[in-house]
């Protein structure tokens, strides 16, 4: 009974892990009301190719992806170093047909300057033009293997 039991509650406690996309990173915003799940498309490394991370903007409480029609801006900056980079670019993700993807975003031109800490920086803008930032924390280069 107790093999049923413990067999049962692992199958239950696994659910969340295959219920929503694979992502490196979430930020909640609104107090919960959205998130932005964070993952690469193209990771950074030692070997050059741009690094193009991916923004899916999703519902907090359903974790559906939602269009949030609020602005927001991606920025990169280095604590240890007290500097950021180059302005980021956001372009809408497309399907295989060239269709937009609701809520979802490539975040381009993402320039790691050194190796290290980075935090990047989501700045979404509400409608009363307050604004809120949350940041996903990585580690690049050398010191990030």
């Amino acid at each position: 009974m107790k093999t049923i039991l413990a067999t049962a509650l692992a199958f239950f406690l696994s659910i969340p892990a295959f219920a929503y996309p694979e992502h490196n990173g979430n930020l909640s915003f609104a107090g919960g009301k959205f998130l932005a799940y964070l993952s690469w498309d193209q990771e950074p490394n030692d070997y050059g190719g741009e690094p193009i991370m991916r923004i899916e903007w999703r519902n907090g409480a359903t974790h559906e992806v939602v269009d949030t029609g609020l602005p927001f801006e991606v920025s990169l900056w280095m604590p240890s170093m007290g500097h950021g980079s180059a302005p980021t670019q956001i372009q809408p993700a497309v399907n295989d047909r060239g269709q937009a993807i609701t809520g979802t975003y490539q975040i381009k031109n993402m320039h790691f300057l050194m190796p290290g800490d980075w935090d990047i920086r989501v700045t979404l803008k509400y409608q009363d033009d307050t604004l809120e930032t949350q940041a996903w924390s990585i580690s690049t280069g050398d010191e990030g293997h």
